[in-house]
């Protein structure tokens, strides 16, 4: 709520990225005891941070791509390594519950920045009917992302070119398949647990 009004300003824009930096570190939590992973990791969202940084003071379309890319990417990566911690579990617990919730809510995240990163190489990508000749940011891509991960699709933000249509219908079908793996793993594995008390 607070981020477009943050936007507006360049000293605004510097803050979010701040914000955003220790958000995705603050992920690294559920990372412990991987070395070289958490390493490659926290390379990434402070590339992510300078590039956004820089995109913020400097300006330019093509540095404002790489670094929702790069953005895309670090996400991307601390979502596949909370992943596999995710699935290697034997039990189910409230840090379970919690690692499956922050993965869904990563992986929206990445996607929107993939959304932002195709609107901004390719523009016109997207259009909004709600407001008609409005340029989207990324608050209006993260609503974006998380409408159609969850496949509500309220039909306001349409995905125009071919790349925007099917990274949506990759977001949607990763959506539907986390749920259904992940509650079906949640299942499986408080089966198995409950079986052998």
């Amino acid at each position: 709520m607070v981020a477009p009004a943050l936007s507006q300003s360049t000293e605004g824009s510097i803050v979010l990225t701040v914000i955003y930096a220790l958000l995705l570190l603050s992920s690294l939590i559920l990372i412990r005891g991987r070395y070289r992973v958490l390493i490659t990791a926290v390379a990434l969202v402070l590339i992510t941070a300078a590039l956004r940084l820089l995109s913020h003071t400097i300006g330019g379309s093509g540095l404002t791509s790489v670094s929702f890319l790069s953005s895309a990417m670090a996400l991307t990566f601390i979502s596949a390594m909370i992943y596999t911690l995710l699935f290697r579990r034997r039990k189910v617990t409230t840090e379970t519950i919690w690692q499956g919730m922050t993965l869904y809510l990563l992986t929206g995240l990445a996607w929107a920045n993939l959304f932002m990163f195709v609107n901004t190489a390719f523009p016109g990508s997207f259009a909004d009917r709600a407001n008609p000749g409005a340029a989207l940011d990324l608050s209006a891509f993260i609503y974006y992302s998380f409408v159609t991960l969850t496949t509500v699709g309220y039909g306001d933000i349409h995905p125009l070119t071919p790349e925007a249509r099917n990274l949506a219908g990759l977001e949607m079908l990763f959506g539907v398949f986390y749920l259904a793996i992940f509650i079906s793993r949640l299942v499986e594995t408080w089966k198995i647990e409950r079986k052998s008390k």
